[in-house]
């Protein structure tokens, strides 16, 4: 798996013989001269990729929430375990909008980094990999809205949020399209 030795497997069938000798020798791979041309063929590779972990996604002033209890605004995905994060929520966000859907859940435990984010930098496609660092199933099912409401107000499922029960503006009556995101057991 990491290249460090090759197997070179010898199998020789005598004449008449029903079962062939097999010979097994381990080598290692720095023992033998790089190919240049596969050396250079592989260094382009990285280069997309390190281009592709630089790319830009977006602001993070963009997605920073003003909140009249800071002084400064912040966009983090730290603690989000343990409450709303403004991070996890943007991300959140972002989903809901991407997928179409009025509504998006995503498993705290899903989002990883625990970051502070700097408002004037960008979020990168290598931020998005060290917050969801695992492979995310998704799917969309409609709620009724009464389930939804419910599960909202439980101050048991979120014992730490600061969302007023009041401030929820959800028809019980109206079924809700709803994207859920969950990580995919390894």
């Amino acid at each position: 798996m990491d290249a460090h030795q090759a197997a070179v497997i010898d199998v020789q069938f005598e004449k008449n013989c029903q079962k062939p000798s097999i010979q097994v020798q381990m080598l290692k791979t720095n023992d033998f001269p790089a190919d240049p041309a596969v050396k250079e063929r592989v260094a382009g590779h990285e280069s997309i990729l390190r281009e592709l972990d630089e790319a830009k996604l977006f602001t993070i002033k963009d997605w920073i929430e003003k909140d009249d209890d800071k002084e400064i605004p912040v966009f983090s995905t730290k603690d989000n375990r343990l409450g709303p994060s403004t991070g996890t929520t943007a991300l959140c966000s972002m989903l809901r909008m991407g997928m179409r859907c009025e509504v998006a859940l995503i498993n705290a435990g899903s989002v990883r980094a625990g970051k502070v984010y700097d408002p004037d930098d960008f979020f990168t496609w290598s931020d998005m990999k060290a917050e969801i660092p695992f492979p995310t199933e998704m799917s969309v099912c409609s709620v009724p809205g009464k389930i939804l409401q419910e599960t909202i107000q439980t101050r048991d499922v979120w014992p730490r949020t600061k969302l007023p029960k009041e401030d929820i503006s959800i028809h019980p009556e109206q079924p809700y399209v709803v994207k859920m995101a969950r990580s995919k057991a390894f």
